[in-house]
């Protein structure tokens, strides 16, 4: 069974990078990869896709903000990746925003081909384990908080 990932990339170069990793999976295929914009969620509801892969270095506001509206609007299990140097960083903001990714994830840097394809396909191999976990909405606070002072003014 094939794997379908929808990448959000920060830069062009990011999005080839995670591309050419994904591709190293057999069971792996990329849904799409969008960069971070505005249009990023009416792409999301557009394919069909088992899981989301989000570039960890789009600034922490945004990425608490894009993986609560995904969250909200059409749960999926999502992965953060971003560059070995940077995963310590990155695992550090995802955990103090509680965005409720199921990983944070290093792509593989290696020199050696070998490596990299084995790290490659290590990382196809745990996107697609979590693919299969079960995600539930998060709904948004700010909605019932609204309803509270509807009904309790004071």
């Amino acid at each position: 069974m094939m794997t379908r990932v929808f990448v959000i990339a920060s830069t062009p170069s990011v999005a080839e990078q995670i591309g050419k990793v994904l591709s190293l999976g057999e069971d792996i295929a990329v849904a799409r990869i969008a960069l971070y914009g505005e249009d990023v969620l009416p792409q999301l509801h557009a394919v069909a896709c088992d899981i989301v892969a989000i570039d960890g270095s789009i600034e922490d506001a945004a990425l608490a903000e894009l993986t609560g509206r995904i969250m909200n609007t059409r749960p999926l299990p999502m992965v953060i990746f971003g560059a070995e140097a940077d995963i310590e960083r990155i695992r550090d903001s995802v955990e103090r925003l509680n965005i409720g990714a199921l990983s944070v994830v290093a792509l593989p840097e290696a020199k050696d081909a070998a490596t990299r394809v084995a790290r490659g396909e290590g990382l196809a191999r745990n996107l697609r384990l979590m693919s299969e976990i079960k995600v539930e909405r998060r709904w948004d606070s700010r909605r019932f908080e609204s309803l509270q002072k509807i009904f309790h003014p004071e």
